[in-house]
């Protein structure tokens, strides 16, 4: 074993390389407000009626990577290994002469030994060897030595996924948009780490396959939509620096595998999730959108089948379903399908508005230049909170309420077939706690802010690239 072990340190690379659901960049820089825009692909899972205001024909393949820290994640540091004296394994050096293992940061005669710690005075060859790093049994070699590195490459990112990330996700899509039919696929990874539960992430397989269809009678659109949804998720206890031995046996039992490596191209092909815990889940939904001019309004249900299936009565079901949306665009593309060299875009959502507990506002705006088909510019801003509680009882003052929400921002481009989104979200106390230091410099509200918001999700980032035919 040499590579190998950079297991999922490599699924993580090529995440991270890769790409979300076709709700992608735009979608998430402009808070979620879409139930009343309608004019891209997001347009089939968030409002199926949007498909009757787009004339064009649109194939588009895509590529989105996303990650989500926590606010952990900024107070994050390296763990050091209790079994080498708390050093990193990084300052360990061989020596060819002697064929040694020493700290780099020790000088002397002392510095082929331990200096502290529970293994204090013996060698960092002896005690390498005893945790199984020794491919003979009885010496450390120099790829040995890169080989105790790649462990700890592992064992590092593991700890960062399990204390400080919430998750890496990965979702190659292909969608295809035409007079009022909609299609989306798509097949991605996601690995989740779990700062509230230790010593675990896990390691997620989404498959999903959406279509759409909407019928447009003057300024009103009719769409129903469909999507079936297969997900696989394995766990993966995170090791200790000590567990070397162990846990490559215990990736041997489990995933049947003598090379732990194995497991990246298993993980990227499908098979790792054979015998994955599954869920599949197929459900259609429906939406209106009226346009009345510049202004649009539109509305949706996500889940046609609870409502006949739910306890409750339908009228209720439907309403904790029911997303609402309202949005202004400057050139009334849904009346003369004709586009401005600008164009401002304003939207408002309350999705599950008669959820008292699952209830959201989303707010989102777009400014775009379109200096040709082929050329175009945008840049974004949103904003989204929980609406917990009854909606008669919530002030002001609680609709708009920065300690809980969430703001986003972001651009995009398109170049001939080429287009390029960003988006990056993080909590709206963090951002007002930036602002605050950057007007007053030293005060703490970082710091402070950071505090309070725990393992709560931290800055977010998500980067599409797609190809548009």
């Amino acid at each position: 074993m040499r590579k190998q072990l950079s297991l999922l340190l490599c699924i993580s690379l090529i995440i991270s390389m890769q790409a979300l659901h076709a709700k992608d960049a735009r979608y998430a820089a402009m808070g979620g407000a879409f139930t009343a825009i309608g004019d891209d692909a997001n347009t089939i899972l968030a409002n199926p009626a949007g498909l009757g205001f787009i004339e064009d024909m649109e194939l588009v393949i895509s590529s989105s990577a996303g990650i989500q820290p926590s606010a952990a994640l900024l107070d994050y540091t390296l763990p050091e290994v209790a079994e080498l004296g708390g050093i990193i394994p990084f300052q360990l050096r061989y020596d060819p002469s002697t064929g040694g293992i020493f700290d780099d940061l020790v000088d002397g005669e002392g510095k082929f030994l331990i200096q502290e710690g529970e293994n204090a005075g013996l060698s960092f060859t002896s005690v390498l060897t005893d945790l199984g790093f020794s491919s003979d049994g009885s010496t450390i070699s120099c790829e040995d030595l890169g080989e105790v590195t790649s462990w700890y490459d592992l064992v590092s990112v593991l700890d960062l996924l399990d204390t400080a990330l919430l998750s890496l996700q990965a979702a190659p899509n292909v969608t295809y948009v035409n007079h009022g039919v909609g299609f989306s696929f798509e097949q991605g990874i996601s690995i989740l780490g779990t700062p509230e539960r230790a010593d675990e992430i896990s390691i997620s397989s989404e498959r999903s396959a959406a279509a759409a269809l909407a019928r447009r009678f003057g300024p009103i659109s009719l769409g129903i939509n469909a999507d079936y949804t297969r997900t696989a998720t394995v766990g993966i206890e995170t090791p200790e620096f000590a567990d070397f031995t162990s846990y490559n046996q215990l990736i041997a039992e489990t995933f049947g595998m003598s090379d732990p490596e194995e497991i990246t191209i298993e993980a990227l092909t499908g098979a790792l999730f054979d015998g994955a815990d599954t869920h599949t889940s197929l459900t259609f939904g429906a939406g209106t959108m009226i346009s009345l001019g510049s202004l649009t309004v539109g509305a949706s249900l996500s889940d046609l089948g609870t409502i006949i299936a739910d306890g409750e009565t339908p009228v209720e079901t439907a309403m904790k379903q029911l997303d609402l949306g309202i949005a202004y665009e400057s050139n009334r593309r849904k009346q003369d399908f004709d586009e401005d060299l600008l164009n401002l875009l304003v939207a408002a959502d309350i999705h599950r508005f008669g959820d008292d507990e699952g209830r959201s506002l989303h707010l989102g705006a777009e400014l775009g230049l379109q200096l040709a088909d082929w050329l175009t510019a945008a840049v974004r801003a949103g904003y989204s909170q929980d609406l917990a509680g009854k909606l008669e009882d919530l002030s002001v003052s609680e609709m708009i309420d920065f300690s809980t929400g969430t703001l986003s921002f972001g651009a995009g481009a398109r170049l001939l077939v080429a287009r390029f989104d960003l988006a990056c979200s993080m909590p709206a106390l963090l951002a007002e706690a930036i602002l605050g230091e950057m007007s007053d410099p030293g005060s703490g509200q970082v710091e402070t802010a950071l505090e309070g918001l725990g393992d709560i999700a931290g800055p977010s980032i998500t980067f599409s690239g797609s190809l548009v035919f």
